[in-house]
């Protein structure tokens, strides 16, 4: 089946993330980088936040409270906002390519701050024909609704699209859908994961 569309990540595919080391920050203690995904994801606190059931004030709270910080609110807020440190360098470029050729869909666990940060000052959004966020569609990765509802939208089949993450837990829930699915770091990663699949084909 034709290749169509590409679904694409954005922080740590499209943009620079200081991920381990404001998350560290924020618990108050250095974590190994798979560690502090897994304690992301299995954060209530933070699915709420990123689910769209949580205001930025009530998310900063139940952080507080959910991993004992002693940091104050408005210390924590700074250390969240510090996460994104701006789009990868040849992202733009490579995204005006892509879209000669493929419909290009954003899926990205986000929350409205960073989303916000990145629609005003990153200049990538307007590179692609959909974008789905986890705080509006009330779902995240890796679960299987957010693929799901994102493919019904569209209106593809799974074996129509490939699929690009850096989370490895998002890239196996994507290809278990039968979507084309490639553990990336950049948008070098996602030209090349493109080139060697249309050799397998």
């Amino acid at each position: 089946m034709k290749i169509t569309t590409l679904l694409i990540d954005l922080g740590g595919v499209l943009v620079d993330l200081r991920w381990r080391e404001k998350v560290s920050a924020l618990l108050q203690r250095d974590v190994p980088i798979e560690q502090l995904h897994q304690a992301w994801i299995n954060s209530e606190a933070a699915k709420a936040f990123e689910t769209g059931q949580s205001s930025f004030d009530q998310f900063i709270s139940h952080f507080r409270q959910e991993f004992g910080i002693t940091k104050n609110e408005q210390e924590i807020q700074k250390d969240f906002m510090e996460m994104l440190a701006g789009p990868k360098s040849s992202a733009k470029e490579i995204l005006a390519e892509l879209r000669k050729h493929y419909r290009l869909a954003l899926l990205s666990n986000t929350n409205p701050p960073h989303i916000s940060e990145v629609r005003e000052n990153y200049g990538l959004l307007e590179h692609f024909d959909d974008i789905f966020l986890s705080f509006e569609m009330g779902c995240m990765k890796p679960d299987q609704e957010i693929y799901l509802r994102a493919l019904e939208h569209m209106a593809v089949e799974p074996g129509e699209v490939c699929f690009f993450d850096d989370g490895l837990i998002n890239v196996e829930a994507a290809k278990s859908l039968g979507i084309h699915s490639f553990q990336v770091f950049g948008p070098e990663d996602i030209q090349q994961s493109l080139q060697h699949l249309n050799d397998c084909i």
